[in-house]
């Protein structure tokens, strides 16, 4: 387990920063010129460097089971959400298994979203998607005012890349929580339930939190 401040000092590091999500904009990703990506849960797939893969809920990491061994690092709630929710009988252990069982040498960083459980020295925050997680670690950079951050497939349509789909399906390794992935697929892809994101006032909602880190230097694509 990594230390949220030995972290935000890999962080400091970077430079050039791409994060990738699954709107329609991710189609666009540019990813010649960047010292680190970043995926937001199955986004992920679509990097061809996997250094950070960011999830709020647990289904994050179903579907990437080929790809785990290539992550550096992990960033989940001590207390993952399953199905939108955080629920007491599953805590950041349910990915750390996962990850162990396919070969996963990276590190993973926990922080708290739920203020009725806190867990100390993690670092709190209020997220309204995974696809602000990231910041609250960059914000506290102390260099985070010479960093270039691309944003594709985020804050911009309520359309998601249908390819991303495609790789979930060719990423994934059947395992013991296959009705649990059958359930995620149907529940975001065919019945399209992604309150967070999947109408105009949401993704107005997720796009001001972002770019309310007015110190970070961002860029929606």
């Amino acid at each position: 387990m990594e230390s949220y401040e030995n972290f935000i000092q890999y962080l400091n590091t970077k430079k050039r920063i791409c994060i990738v999500g699954k709107g329609m904009t991710s189609q666009q990703l540019n990813q010649d010129s960047f010292d680190l990506y970043i995926g937001i849960k199955h986004a992920i797939l679509l990097l061809k460097q996997k250094d950070i893969l960011i999830m709020n809920d647990l289904e994050g990491i179903l579907g990437c089971e080929k790809i785990i061994s290539e992550l550096k690092y992990v960033v989940c709630p001590y207390f993952p959400h399953k199905e939108r929710v955080a629920n007491r009988n599953y805590t950041y252990e349910f990915v750390q298994k996962h990850l162990n069982r396919y070969k996963f040498t990276g590190k993973m960083v926990l922080y708290n979203i739920e203020k009725q459980i806190v867990i100390p020295k993690l670092m709190n925050m209020h997220s309204s998607t995974s696809g602000d997680v990231i910041f609250n670690f960059l914000n506290i950079c102390p260099s985070k005012r010479e960093m270039e951050i691309q944003l594709y497939g985020i804050g911009t349509t309520t359309q998601d890349n249908p390819h991303i789909l495609l790789l979930i399906m060719a990423n994934y390794k059947k395992n013991k929580h296959h009705k649990l992935f059958l359930d995620y697929i149907d529940r975001r892809y065919y019945q399209n339930i992604a309150p967070s994101t999947n109408n105009k006032y949401a993704l107005k909602v997720g796009r001001k939190v972002i770019s309310n880190f007015k110190d970070l230097n961002i860029t929606f694509n």
